[in-house]
């Protein structure tokens, strides 16, 4: 629902459940496994400065954050959740 209807969740706090990936010096959460960047959110927030996604990388997880259409980092993601952190994993 985000990915189709961004201008309505931009700059909003959102939950979204997905595949948690790491690409180089970005993470992500990916709708499905399968899915390319333009499925998927970039991820930021506290945690993931402190290294503690280690383990989750190509697990379902949870995460809450603030949606941000309009960066969508180095890797041209759909957008990113700015102040994210996990809800479920």
């Amino acid at each position: 629902m985000i990915l189709e209807f961004p201008d309505k969740f931009h700059e909003h706090e959102v939950e979204i459940t997905g595949v948690f990936r790491k690409q180089s010096d970005e993470i992500a959460i990916f709708l499905t496994s399968s899915s390319g960047k333009d499925e998927a959110i970039k991820l930021e927030g506290i945690f993931f400065l402190l290294n503690t996604f280690y383990g989750f990388d190509g697990k379902e997880v949870k995460v809450r954050g603030t949606f941000d259409k309009t960066d969508r980092g180095a890797f041209q993601y759909a957008g990113t959740l700015k102040n994210s952190m996990f809800v479920e994993y």
